[in-house]
């Protein structure tokens, strides 16, 4: 395989199914059907996260694209070089354990949208995915949200949120996705995703970006999450693959 990890088997079947499509766009639905090859009992996916873990070349590529993310899981960049998909590894590792990081509170996470469309499949651990919708007015109770439009400054992993004004978000679904569980993203959802328990982990397939701005939200008169421009180290990545493989083992 060498110290890198194009010729994965893994990466080698998702841009199979994904590539050659005439326009490069793929639906939720084609991303879905690839992030089914990822699965956490297929060997494939195994096989990755023991290259990542024991080759500290490949840990070190990985960790050059990736960092922590604002709402609180750390974002491994496994493969970028296609144009038709990106493979990350989300990992909520939870706190107090070697290459852990705290996260937002329960609820207090940024309702945001995507460029892109996406696919993922839970490895270990559960995830609560809470759906919104712009109301036209608001109801009893309902709460106001600051609206930003998102603007990556900086080789795309650092970002500035630029203020558009106020407006109504409706909660429109709930779903819990546990181990092997596949859940897909049309770029103009509002969404949140929050763990539910630790660790937590998912593979995720991105698709080609769209010319749509990313769109976030937090409630009005609260700060937003900003990037926190904290990249990780081969030993980081190391780490958090290690937690993510052990979960596994266990059952997730």
């Amino acid at each position: 395989m060498g110290n890198d990890l194009t010729h994965d088997r893994l990466i080698g079947e998702l841009a199979a199914a994904l590539g050659g499509h005439s326009d490069g766009q793929r639906s939720p639905d084609d991303l879905d059907a690839a992030a089914g090859l990822g699965r956490n009992d297929g060997p494939g996916v195994r096989a990755l996260l023991d290259t990542i873990r024991s080759d500290r070349v490949v840990a070190g590529e990985v960790a050059r694209r990736s960092y922590w993310h604002s709402n609180g899981f750390a974002k491994l960049v496994l493969h970028a070089d296609d144009p038709h998909f990106r493979l990350r590894l989300h990992v909520w590792p939870g706190h107090g354990g070697p290459g852990t990081r705290g996260g937002p509170a329960a609820g207090d996470e940024n309702v945001h949208s995507h460029r892109w469309p996406f696919a993922s499949v839970v490895l270990c651990g559960k995830i609560r995915v809470e759906e919104y919708v712009v109301a036209a007015d608001a109801g009893a109770g309902e709460d106001l949200y600051d609206e930003y439009r998102y603007a990556t400054v900086k080789h795309g992993l650092v970002g500035r949120l630029e203020p558009l004004g106020r407006c109504v978000l409706r909660p429109s679904r709930s779903v819990m996705y546990g181990p092997g569980e596949q859940h897909s993203c049309h770029p103009d959802v509002l969404h949140t995703v929050s763990p539910q328990s630790a660790p937590t982990a998912t593979l995720l397939v991105q698709g080609p970006a769209t010319d749509r701005a990313a769109l976030v939200y937090q409630r009005a008169g609260r700060r937003p999450l900003e990037d926190t421009g904290s990249g990780l180290s081969s030993e980081d990545v190391t780490r958090l693959v290690s937690i993510t493989i052990g979960a596994m083992d266990e059952g997730g």
